[in-house]
C-alpha cells in the first residue's frame, strides 16, 4: 500500500510540473518557459532574494524562539515554518514588484493575472471548505498562506499601478 502512495506522489509531482511547463509556455509572449530580464532587473531581482532570504532567516529565529518558550499558539510551530516560507517568497515578490523587477520582458501581465486568479480560487477553496464541512481535518494552512501571499502581490501591483500613474501626470 505504501508503493501506491509513493507513486501516486511521485505521478503528482510530474503532472503539476507539467502544468506549471505549460503555464509558463501560455504566459509568456515568446511561449518559452524562461522568463528574459534585463541587466538592471537582474540585479534588483538579486537584491530583491537576498532581502527574502533575511525575512525568512528572521522569521524562522522568531519561531524557534517562540517554541523554545511556554507560548502557547492556536498554529503548530510546522505550520509557522511553513509560513516563514511565504514570508519570504511574499518580501521577494513584494521588492520585485516596487522596484519594476517582477515582469520579466517576455510576459504577458494580463495572462499572469489570470493565472493568478486561477492559483488564488484553487487555494481559497479549501480554506472555504474547511469553514464550512462538519467534518474535522487539519485546517489547510499553506492553501491559506498561499492566498494571503497571491492578495499580497496583487495589492502591491495594483498599489505600483497606482503610483506610476500619478508620476505620470
Amino acid at each position: 500500500m505504501e508503493v501506491f502512495k509513493t507513486l501516486g506522489f511521485v505521478i503528482l509531482v510530474l503532472v503539476v510540473t507539467l502544468v506549471c511547463l505549460a503555464i509558463f509556455k501560455f504566459a509568456n509572449k515568446d511561449h518559452i518557459v524562461k522568463t528574459e530580464y534585463d541587466e538592471r532587473q537582474k540585479a534588483l531581482k538579486g537584491r530583491g532574494y537576498m532581502f527574502g532570504f533575511y525575512a525568512t532567516v528572521i522569521w524562522d529565529a522568531i519561531v524557534a524562539f517562540i517554541s523554545l518558550s511556554e507560548v502557547t499558539l492556536p498554529i503548530s510551530t510546522d505550520s509557522l515554518y511553513i509560513l516563514g516560507i511565504f514570508v519570504g517568497i511574499t518580501v521577494v515578490c513584494i521588492h520585485g514588484i516596487w522596484n519594476e523587477a517582477y515582469w520579466g520582458l517576455n510576459n504577458e501581465k494580463k495572462k499572469y493575472i489570470g493565472v493568478f486568479a486561477v492559483l488564488f480560487v484553487i487555494n481559497v477553496l479549501p480554506v472555504v471548505m474547511y469553514f464550512k464541512s462538519s467534518i474535522t481535518v487539519d485546517f489547510p494552512y499553506a492553501n491559506a498562506f498561499c492566498s494571503l501571499m497571491i492578495l499580497a502581490i496583487g495589492f502591491t501591483s495594483a498599489l505600483r499601478r497606482i503610483v506610476d500613474k500619478k508620476e505620470e501626470e
